[in-house]
């Protein structure tokens, strides 16, 4: 009977369709799990990766910070051996003139 057959036509039709839109479903269920996992997985990655660079530049400015306190005790030191010769330096030359005008004044008082 061509009614029959165009009802069944009909509904296999239908059940094609919803089939079609259940896999369609389903499929994007499983494409939105998949971004989902990367996602996580990326973020994962990203936070590993960026704990690894905040170490690095901790390690990096304690090695500058360290640096400069090595070369500010360095100048610190040169500037201390630096007063201390001019210290004896100036030292010297007080001696020096003390024992000139001593000799100076003894010469003076021995020729007058």
């Amino acid at each position: 009977n061509p009614q029959e057959v165009a009802q069944q036509k009909q509904e296999f039709a239908r059940h094609i369709m919803v089939q079609h839109k259940e896999n369609e479903a389903i499929l994007e269920q499983q494409a939105e799990h998949e971004i989902q996992h990367a996602r996580r997985a990326a973020e994962r990655y990203k936070a590993l990766v960026l704990g690894r660079l905040e170490v690095q530049r901790r390690e990096e400015e304690m090695a500058a910070e360290h640096e400069y306190h090595t070369q500010l005790a360095n100048l610190r030191e040169a500037a201390c051996q630096k007063r201390a010769a001019l210290e004896k330096q100036a030292g010297d030359l007080v001696m020096e003139y003390s024992a000139r005008k001593a000799q100076d004044d003894m010469i003076r008082r021995n020729h007058h």
